[in-house]
């Protein structure tokens, strides 16, 4: 059975972290060290367990933590 629709679902991040939303869909952090060291201190935990994908892990980091690092 095929999809009628697809849509994706977005964390809202408070504004202080908008920068992380837009560093998520550039692929820098495939390569760059100092921001695959960056995702990995928003939730270390999280970051394993997302297989070091950082859509997924804003997806996934809990909004308390957010507003923590905001």
């Amino acid at each position: 059975m095929r999809a009628i629709r697809r849509f994706t679902v977005r964390t809202v991040l408070p504004p202080e972290l908008a920068p992380l939303g837009e560093l998520v869909h550039n692929l820098r952090w495939s390569w760059h060290p100092e921001t695959l060291d960056l995702f990995a201190e928003v939730d270390p935990a999280t970051w394993e367990r997302v297989g070091h994908d950082p859509v997924a892990l804003l997806g996934a980091v809990e909004a308390s933590r957010l507003r923590e690092l905001a």
